[in-house]
């Protein structure tokens, strides 16, 4: 089914970012963004601290093999795989077609840009994989009538995750919050004060790597 679908194109994804993936330090920023990721440094603001925390552990698992620098662009790899297959997931359940869905995450893997940064050290990969769940768990909400509210809460708090990596992705959380506002009016009733206050916990919890940036 639809979740074996989705594993095996992240699999392939995966295995074509990986081989594509710089070996060495790629243009731009991405010297900053592997030293930082090695020694666990504070980036150029906003200091991006999820994805210095999560790119650190490829830099130093040693038994991938290849350079540091090859590590760091392999953890792009292995978030836009992940984006791939989020994306595929949510377009299946939007448009209720397993093949439409893995259309759209293959061709949105394979658009050049979206390649490109897959096989370097930068931010933008996890940005996509962290927006595509998000876009996965708003289908899901939506297929349940608004009703479900455990999936409002993980969206809440992948919308601090989101913004503890890209603050950009403020423009995709703020209309995606409200939509679900709005579709719960009559399920989950999340406008609520007690609900809106678990939902701004969860968003905060999402928020916590902030606390990285303090204590280095």
């Amino acid at each position: 089914p639809l979740t074996a679908s989705c594993l095996a194109l992240v699999a392939l994804v995966l295995a074509v970012y990986a081989r594509t993936a710089f070996a060495g330090v790629a243009s731009g920023d991405s010297g900053e963004m592997v030293q930082i990721a090695y020694v666990l440094g504070v980036a150029h603001p906003p200091g991006y601290p999820l994805w210095t925390m999560l790119a650190h552990l490829f830099a130093r698992c040693e038994s991938l093999g290849g350079s540091v620098a090859w590590r760091v662009n392999v953890s792009s790899s292995f978030f836009g795989a992940g984006a791939a297959g989020f994306l595929a997931a949510a377009i299946s359940v939007i448009c209720e077609d397993a093949v439409a869905g893995l259309t759209a995450g293959g061709l949105f893997a394979f658009s050049p840009h979206v390649w490109a940064y897959a096989t370097q050290a930068e931010v933008f990969a996890l940005h996509n994989c962290l927006l595509a769940l998000l876009l996965l768990l708003l289908a899901l909400f939506n297929k349940s009538n608004g009703k479900d509210v455990t999936l409002a809460r993980m969206g809440a708090c992948v919308i601090g995750l989101c913004l503890s990596n890209q603050q950009t992705s403020i423009f995709f959380c703020v209309p995606w919050a409200v939509w679900a506002l709005w579709r719960a009016r009559q399920g989950a009733k999340l406008h609520r004060p007690a609900q809106l206050a678990i939902l701004a916990l969860c968003g905060l919890l999402g928020l916590a790597p902030y606390g990285y940036l303090v204590l280095r």
